[in-house]
């Protein structure tokens, strides 16, 4: 699993590619709360590289979500691949 940050004046926006399983969630766990949790931000996760989403990977992008929305800030999930989108899609 990989992250990369860009902040600009307005917006800060993570990327992350790979597999959000328990390998790869580990990986970023700890430098995701931190860019996520710490200030109130406009964020954006962009996940159009992430093939896959486990539980406890929804758990670690959902904790960064409260986070940011108990600041009053602003979250967005930004282009999810089809199966990521699945990951968190209640069923029909």
């Amino acid at each position: 699993m990989n992250m990369t940050v860009e902040q600009d004046d307005k917006l800060t926006r993570i990327s992350l590619a790979g597999r959000m399983d328990l390998e790869g969630t580990r990986a970023i766990d700890q430098q995701f709360a931190f860019a996520t949790s710490t200030q109130p931000l406009k964020l954006a996760v962009d996940l159009s590289n992430v093939s896959f989403v486990a539980s406890i990977g929804l758990r670690t992008l959902l904790t960064a979500a409260r986070a940011q929305a108990g600041r009053a800030a602003g979250w967005s999930w930004s282009r999810p691949t089809k199966w990521c989108a699945r990951s968190w899609k209640p069923p029909a």
